[in-house]
C-alpha cells in the first residue's frame, strides 16, 4: 500500500447520509490514533486466524498423523490495576475452564456410571454462574459494555454504575464503595478488581470502510487476501424479511434501514 493512500485512511473518512452525496472528513489526532490502532487489532486477528486455518488444513492431509495435541496453560491474570486487556483475558479463561470441567469431570463421572465403575460422588467444580454474568446476551458484563459504547453519551463510569446496579446480589460480583469506578468480578481462581475507566475506549473497533477498501487494494496477495477473507460489512443493512411462503415483498419501493452495523472488539 503507497503511504499517500494509508495516510488518507487513517488521517480522514468518508461520511456518507442517505440520498445525499459522500463528503471527506478529517480526523482529529485521538480519531486517527484510534484507527491506528482499529487497523493493528483487525491486522493480527486476520493473520491469526490464517494461522489456525493453515495449521488444520496441514495436520488433516497428513495421512499418517492420528493426534495433533496442542498443550495451552491458561492463566487468569490480576495486576495493581486491571482494565478491559486482564477482563477480556480472565473471560477467555473462565471459557477454557469451563470447557476443562465439562470434558474432565463430568464426563468422567459419566463414563464411570455407563461402566459400573464405583466412585464417591463428589461436587465437580462449576464456573457456568461466572461465564454467564460475563457473557449474558441481555445482562452480562460484556455485552452491556458493547451497549454503552453505542449510547448516545456513553461512558465508562455510566457501564460501571449500570453493572453494579444489574449485579448487586450476583455472589460473584462486588463493589467497593471507596472507590466508585471500581468493581469486582470473583473468578473461578479468584476474585479480581477493575478499574473501569478507558473501558469503554478500548471496546470500541474504529476500523473505517476507507481503511479496509486501501489493505483490500494491497499489492500484497497475502495482505489482500486477508482483508477480502476478514471483510465487514458498513453502514446500514436493509430489511430483508419475506412474506408467508418465502417470497419477497411485491412493489417495495426501498428497503427499510433496521440498524446501522456495529462493532466492537467484545462482540468479538
Amino acid at each position: 500500500v503507497g503511504s499517500g493512500e494509508l495516510e488518507r485512511a487513517l488521517c480522514s473518512r468518508t461520511m456518507q447520509a442517505p440520498g445525499e452525496r459522500s463528503i471527506r472528513m478529517t480526523n482529529n489526532i485521538k480519531k486517527a490514533a484510534e484507527t491506528r490502532d482499529a487497523l493493528a487489532m483487525h491486522l493480527y486477528h486476520a493473520i491469526f486466524g490464517h494461522i489456525v486455518e493453515r495449521i488444520n488444513f496441514s495436520a488433516g492431509c497428513e495421512e499418517a498423523a492420528t493426534f495433533c495435541g496442542v498443550l495451552d496453560i491458561f492463566g487468569f491474570e490480576f495486576f495493581e490495576v486491571n482494565s478491559f486487556e486482564q477482563l477480556c483475558i480472565n473471560y477467555t479463561n473462565e471459557l477454557l475452564q469451563q470447557h476443562f470441567n465439562t470434558f474432565i469431570f463430568q464426563n468422567e463421572a459419566a463414563l464411570y456410571e455407563s461402566e459400573g465403575i464405583p466412585w464417591v460422588a463428589a461436587d465437580f467444580p462449576d464456573n457456568s454462574e461466572i461465564v454467564v454474568l460475563l457473557h449474558d446476551r441481555l445482562i452480562g458484563i460484556l455485552p452491556m459494555l458493547e451497549e454503552e459504547c453505542f449510547n448516545v453519551g456513553g461512558s465508562s463510569e455510566a457501564w460501571n454504575r449500570k453493572i453494579a446496579k444489574q449485579h448487586e446480589k450476583h455472589a460473584n460480583f462486588g463493589t467497593v464503595l471507596t472507590q466508585p469506578g471500581v468493581f469486582i468480578v470473583r473468578h473461578f481462581a479468584g476474585p479480581v478488581t477493575y478499574t473501569c475507566e478507558g473501558f469503554m475506549e478500548k471496546n470500541r473497533d474504529q476500523l473505517s470502510a476507507d481503511l479496509q477498501a486501501c489493505l483490500q487494494r494491497s499489492a500484497s496477495a497475502f495482505v489482500r487476501d486477508r482483508f477480502l477473507e476478514q471483510g465487514r460489512a458498513f453502514g446500514t443493512s436493509p430489511d430483508k424479511r419475506q412474506s408467508a411462503g418465502g417470497f419477497a415483498r411485491a412493489a417495495a419501493p426501498a428497503p427499510r434501514v433496521l440498524r446501522a452495523q456495529r462493532h466492537s472488539v467484545s462482540a468479538q
